[in-house]
């Protein structure tokens, strides 16, 4: 057998042997794992949101409907220093006072936004005050299709001390209660109705049922003016 012959036998059996190497690799990729979630504690949420959300929790939330007011010495000492409600309602500072009062002296689970059902109107073109004996009381009543009129889109610059007072209690109270705000059921936007239509809340049931049987067409205004409550509501 020649020397060239044996050098090219070599050659094929060098070349044989990377091809089965080749053939033998295997590529492996390698993924960097996300890093873990950090477990939920129970002082991410207050108590009340997350039995909301259907959480399992230690106990079940309390809170007061109606929590500020007069049964408490601390409101009675505030509304004679500012003795309009609407200022007591408007004014963040007092808003937000307000409504700790409650949570200072009970510490319930949630902190309901001192306001009230009638605090959008002025923001759609309804003047009113609130008297703490009479209640709601309107100089300018709406009783036509033409006095229907005066009423506009929603002025939400008319109600930033509503958010402002949002952030703040928030920011009071951190994650040991849920921050309440107001909202309204179809028996209280009925109310707010009639409210509009007659003044104030005295002798307003009587006057509305006999606008059923004698003026249609002032339940019409009725109606159409709950339905833009309600689309305030909504907002």
């Amino acid at each position: 057998m020649s020397a060239a012959t044996t050098l090219q036998q070599q050659q094929q059996i060098s070349r044989q042997a990377c091809s089965s190497s080749n053939r033998s690799r295997r590529t492996v990729v390698v993924r960097a794992q996300a890093p873990a979630a950090a477990p939920t504690t129970v002082a991410d949420a207050p108590l009340m949101v997350r039995a909301a959300r259907g959480e399992e929790v230690e106990r079940a939330p309390c809170w007061m409907m109606r929590q500020a007011g007069r049964y408490q010495a601390a409101y009675r000492e505030l509304a004679k220093k500012h003795p309009s409600f609407r200022e007591r309602s408007e004014t963040t500072e007092l808003i937000v006072d307000i409504s700790l009062q409650p949570w200072r002296s009970f510490k319930p689970d949630g902190v309901i936004l001192f306001s009230d059902i009638l605090t959008p109107l002025p923001g759609i073109g309804v003047p009113f005050e609130i008297d703490d004996n009479k209640g709601p009381l309107l100089d300018n009543t709406i009783r036509s299709r033409e006095q229907l009129k005066v009423l506009h889109s929603l002025d939400l610059s008319q109600l930033q001390f509503v958010g402002d007072s949002l952030k703040l209690l928030r920011q009071e109270v951190g994650s040991s209660a849920a921050v309440l705000g107001e909202s309204c059921g179809k028996g209280e936007i009925a109310l707010a109705g009639t409210s509009v239509i007659c003044g104030s809340q005295w002798g307003c049931i009587a006057l509305c049922l006999s606008l059923c049987h004698c003026s249609p067409h002032q339940v019409y205004i009725h109606v159409h003016f709950i339905l833009t409550m309600c689309r305030i509501a909504s907002t």
